[in-house]
């Protein structure tokens, strides 16, 4: 297959990771994938790093002609057989070209929020894609809710997790001595973009709550942020709790596991999401996940038997999860989540991505 996916944000996150794994595997496989992504943006640089193809657009309004044209003669001289479109601004783009070259499109949607329901977005989610991939069962609820396309149309395929990767052998390296973290403090993790939807302030908030507990604690964040003034707003927040020194900022991290290893609690505080490439990770590195109840997050982590799920935004909620993981014969749950996490292998997800796509262009 010839596979040409299009990606306008400018971050490098979760979504734009699993479309950066996603071209790797079917490299890796015999198939020829290249990536129209915006110029200078995360991705752009993740890919080449990895040496996959990246064609750098300029990713202007909605319909740019520019745009528009230059994504079409890209997509003709590559003869491609699937577009994939990751994000609104770039569905709008690749929609004219699939209709000019006659392929399908596939139209991701990776968060679940609250979607767009203007004119034209209702009309691109109804017309523009030949399928929907919805990464959780979340998502697809929310599409049908707001009547934005039919259950036939979408396809749900969640996380998947690289057992290659991401096992309870990893070794953590120096990552708590580089970062200055005591070898036998209990170390708990948050993984994601700084940014106020993915809630790390609520993890600060509970901080003081569990230390007063659990006093060995030490706090990792672990992610860049989208922008500087949501980690200057974090900074300060950590700044007002009563022993600020138990909070370490790791940055972005392009390999995570030796992060997860290091830790001992994973949690996940998001106010949206879907369902987190985290969890699955965690899981098959033997990691307990704490994780806020939202979007797709409980389809993934059932609480009591592979991990704790809190409700959201709630800051006390939290810390007695956390006590609570900490407090607990948590074997049971680690086993029972590592289960799991042997049932989404990569492999089988790829596959399954595969199947989805040739039965688009059979």
């Amino acid at each position: 297959m010839r596979i040409l996916h299009t990606e306008s944000s400018r971050n490098i996150g979760g979504q734009e990771l699993r479309v950066i794994e996603e071209m790797e595997w079917f490299q890796q496989h015999g198939h020829e994938v290249w990536l129209a992504a915006a110029d200078g943006s995360g991705i752009q640089r993740a890919a080449a790093a990895r040496g996959l193809n990246a064609i750098p657009l300029r990713f202007r309004g909605s319909f740019n002609p520019a745009t528009i044209s230059r994504l079409f003669l890209a997509a003709r001289k590559r003869r491609v057989d699937l577009l994939v479109s990751h994000s609104s601004r770039d569905t709008f783009a690749a929609w004219p070209v699939s209709r000019l070259l006659r392929v399908p499109l596939v139209r991701y949607q990776h968060i679940c929020v609250t979607l767009k329901d203007s004119f034209m977005h209702r009309l691109a989610w109804r017309r523009a894609a030949t399928r929907i991939v919805a990464v959780s069962e979340s998502i697809k609820k929310r599409l049908l809710k707001q009547k934005l396309a039919g259950a036939e149309t979408i396809e749900v395929i969640g996380e998947y997790v690289d057992a290659s990767v991401f096992h309870p052998a990893v070794d953590p390296g120096g990552t708590r001595a580089r970062l200055g973290i005591p070898a036998d403090a209990t170390l708990i993790t948050q993984i994601g973009m700084i940014r106020p939807d993915k809630g790390q302030q609520l993890l600060v908030q509970a901080a003081d709550e569990i230390l007063q507990k659990h006093p060995g604690c030490w706090f990792m964040f672990v992610g860049s942020p989208t922008e500087p003034r949501h980690l200057e707003e974090l900074k300060a927040a950590v700044s007002q709790m009563r022993e600020p020194g138990r909070v370490v900022f790791a940055g972005f991290q392009s390999d995570l596991a030796p992060c997860i290893a290091a830790s001992d609690i994973i949690c996940l505080t998001s106010l949206l999401e879907a369902q987190s490439k985290v969890v699955p990770q965690a899981f098959a590195m033997n990691r307990l996940v704490v994780a806020s109840q939202v979007g797709g997050i409980p389809e993934l982590v059932r609480h009591g038997m592979n991990g704790l799920l809190y409700k959201k935004g709630d800051a006390r909620a939290l810390a007695a999860a956390v006590d609570a993981a900490l407090s607990c014969d948590n074997s049971k749950l680690v086993a029972s989540a590592s289960e799991l996490a042997r049932s989404m292998d990569i492999h089988r997800v790829m596959e399954r991505t595969l199947n989805f796509y040739q039965s688009l262009i059979a």
